[in-house]
């Protein structure tokens, strides 16, 4: 328990570190999931929001 309470700064710190890692990771991967789908795209979530554009 000692331990504990003579590193709880260390470990908050290290804990918002991968919080933030891995929010930065989770935007990154959604942008690219977004960025990946054209409107020539047949598959495209969004097909129907890119007709008459090109």
């Amino acid at each position: 328990m000692d331990f504990i309470l003579d590193n709880l700064g260390n470990i908050l710190v290290i804990s918002i570190l991968i919080l933030i890692i891995f929010l930065i990771i989770r935007k990154i991967r959604k942008d690219k999931k977004n960025n990946s789908c054209s409107c020539g795209c047949s598959g495209c979530v969004y097909k129907n929001s890119c007709q008459g554009k090109k």
